[in-house]
């Protein structure tokens, strides 16, 4: 077919943490199972690779073509995104938008005539039967994330020579196979740097390892489902999923999960691996 349906388990995602003025300490999990013929030694040495050019020029890149953005307008995204937002201490957003957002209108409607592309509009109702085991799923993948990011990984393998970012690789209970984790400071604030990473229609724009980036629909506060399809990545061709993203405070920044599921609705590409 061309295109493989790959597969993400419970505890991918990224860890997003304040760390000072205008930059904040980022880190992810890559635990996908690509699928497909490719060696693992192949595979590994590829993700190696990605995740050190994306810290090192992708990520810096995007938030540069993205610095048009006011603080306001990040706040305004993750204030529609992140269900507990409201309860910590943020920059408000600006009169003009928050005079729209409590309007009688439609308030996503309003935003993006105001902020071009910033907001999604789900676009199922009432929402499919498979809802409630998705929503249980994205909770259950963030509380993995966590437990994760705060253990100890001083023994897992370094895979890169550098500190910022640092790439290393380890096991991850039940996966048989070598997850990679990578960190590094970023030269951007926590909310700029989430909405540019959450946004489907931005990250689709500046990230050259996506080909579509699609939010189906809001499944619930702070989860929502969305389709990913990449470009082919080295001798890795192209993958798609549908992931349940979850996101969250925590600890001053942000929490983003991204697990796979199988919905009917939405077969694996013509041409594409469905990875998993």
């Amino acid at each position: 077919s061309g295109v493989v349906r790959a597969e993400t388990p419970l505890g991918e995602g990224i860890v997003v943490l304040p760390d000072g003025k205008n930059k904040c300490k980022m880190a992810n999990f890559f635990l996908c199972d690509i699928k497909g013929w490719i060696p693992r030694s192949v595979i590994e040495m590829t993700i190696g690779s990605t995740l050190q050019k994306f810290y090192t020029s992708v990520l810096p890149d995007a938030l540069k073509k993205y610095n048009f953005l006011t603080p306001e307008q990040d706040t305004t995204y993750l204030l529609d995104h992140i269900p507990d937002l409201r309860k910590t201490i943020i920059p408000p957003p600006d009169s003009k938008i928050r005079e729209i957002r409590e309007s009688k209108e439609q308030s996503i409607e309003a935003v993006a005539k105001l902020i071009p592309n910033s907001v999604e509009k789900p676009v199922c109702k009432p929402l499919p039967p498979e809802a409630d085991e998705w929503i249980r799923i994205g909770k259950a993948a963030n509380a993995k994330l966590i437990k994760e990011f705060e253990k100890d990984k001083s023994h897992w393998r370094q895979r890169n020579s550098s500190s910022n970012p640092r790439v290393i690789s380890g096991m991850i209970a039940p996966i048989p196979y070598s997850a990679f984790f990578a960190d590094a400071t970023v030269p951007g604030s926590c909310e700029r740097t989430v909405h540019i990473l959450h946004n489907c229609p931005y990250n689709q724009d500046w990230n050259p390892n996506y080909n579509k980036y699609q939010k189906l629909m809001t499944l619930a506060p702070g989860i929502d489902l969305a389709y990913i399809l990449t470009n082919p990545i080295g001798p890795i061709s192209p993958r798609d999923q549908v992931w349940v993203r979850c996101a969250v405070r925590y600890r001053g920044g942000y929490v983003v999960s991204l697990t796979s599921v199988n919905w009917k609705k939405i077969g694996p590409v013509s041409g594409v691996v469905r990875a998993e």
